[in-house]
């Protein structure tokens, strides 16, 4: 809710400057939109650890173990393919524990 009402305020922001103007925007809002977009990686990046984790649980009550890597999610046709991770991340998995994690 407060990422949708933050993109508002900066849509509102870039639409009331003057139309001869320029597109430049208050430096304020080039950081909070840096911030938003941050936030909204970051979100995405904790879905896909929850989605991955439910997946791999799923493998363990299937198998009585966890998988050995995530790919293997994909070869015993749990999911279709491993999601991407967000930019500059990657997913890091312990097969002894079942965590998933982005580093």
């Amino acid at each position: 809710m407060r990422v949708v009402v933050l993109l508002m305020v900066m849509l509102v922001a870039v639409g009331c400057q003057k139309k001869g103007a320029g597109t430049k925007l208050p430096e304020g809002l080039k950081k909070l939109g840096g911030q938003l977009e941050h936030a909204v990686q970051k979100s995405k990046g904790s879905d896909q650890v929850l989605y991955l984790t439910n997946k791999v649980n799923l493998f363990k009550r299937q198998n009585g173990r966890y998988p050995s890597s995530l790919n293997e999610l994909v070869e015993q046709g749990i999911i279709d393919k491993l999601p991407a991770p967000p930019e500059g991340t990657q997913f890091a998995y312990d097969p002894a524990t079942g965590k998933v994690s982005l580093r």
